[in-house]
């Protein structure tokens, strides 16, 4: 399946919206496996188990369309 959707991106014109909204499904992963990530993090960080290192670069926010200053 995933070598299938990569041949219909290849082939897709650039603004096709099929194309798009594939493309934004794909960014909606991304975004909650990485929400998982973090709520995961936050639930060690709860426990004491401070291991892992995170550091907010503003990048959850950027995906929710809020203003991020990535110069800081």
């Amino acid at each position: 399946m995933r070598s299938s959707i990569r041949q219909f991106v290849e082939m897709a014109d650039y603004d096709d919206e099929r194309r798009l909204k594939l493309e934004q499904l794909q960014l909606n992963m991304e975004k909650t496996k990485t929400e998982i990530e973090l709520t995961k993090i936050a639930i060690r960080k709860e426990n004491g188990d401070e291991e892992d290192e995170f550091e907010d670069d503003g990048f959850l926010e950027a995906l929710k369309g809020t203003e991020v200053d990535w110069d800081e």
